[in-house]
């Protein structure tokens, strides 16, 4: 093969290669062929130009050393402007999207505390109505049956952690407890038959 032609063909595939090392994931190898395209029209360079007009060889350098780099930084430049750029790089969300996502959060985080209903079986994610409207939701590991008033106690990502009440609950039969109670007459209560068994002293 003519060494002008391998000089000239070595060099172009090299800085061919130093692009493409960017876009296909070759685990190093492209860029390994590259040096090694590189180094062959180097080569030929110094096979064509080398004995008697060594300023071409020396030309020949010098566009390399100044190509390479480019090509380099070309690839970088394409990476991050082009649509096949934005797939390998995944680009993240821009500012205002997680703006909204934070202000979406802070806003369901403000509902803890606040009541709805289920709108179906809750095994354990589904859907919960609160104040007229619809959110995800999730149980901390139990099923809800639909229709149950629920409790918002916390937030998970976008969804609304519930449970079904049981401070109220537990007030409830307590002031039930304590209007029988009260209803029972002082007479008849001296009436009632005493325990059989010793009540320990402090219950």
């Amino acid at each position: 093969m003519d060494p002008v032609l391998l000089a000239v063909c070595g060099l172009l595939i090299g800085l061919a290669l130093l692009v493409l090392e960017f876009f296909i994931p070759s685990g190093g190898l492209i860029f390994v062929l590259a040096c090694v395209s590189l180094a062959v029209g180097a080569w030929g360079a110094w096979t064509a130009w080398g004995d008697d007009q060594f300023w071409l060889f020396g030309t020949y350098l010098a566009a390399m050393f100044v190509l390479a780099p480019a090509s380099f930084i070309g690839g970088l430049y394409l990476l991050d402007t082009t649509s096949l750029g934005d797939k390998i790089l995944l680009e993240g969300p821009k500012p205002d999207e997680v703006a909204g996502f934070s202000d979406e959060i802070q806003k369901l985080r403000e509902m803890i505390g606040q009541r709805g209903e289920t709108m179906g079986l809750l095994n354990p994610g589904g859907m919960v109505i609160v104040d007229g409207n619809r959110y995800h939701c999730e149980s901390p590991g139990m099923m809800i049956q639909p229709g149950t008033e629920v409790e918002i106690i916390d937030v998970d990502a976008n969804r609304l952690v519930v449970r079904v009440p049981i401070v109220g609950s537990i007030s409830q039969d307590t002031e039930v407890a304590a209007a029988e109670v009260a209803k029972v007459d002082p007479a008849e209560a001296e009436s009632l038959e005493p325990f059989d068994f010793e009540v320990p002293e402090g219950s």
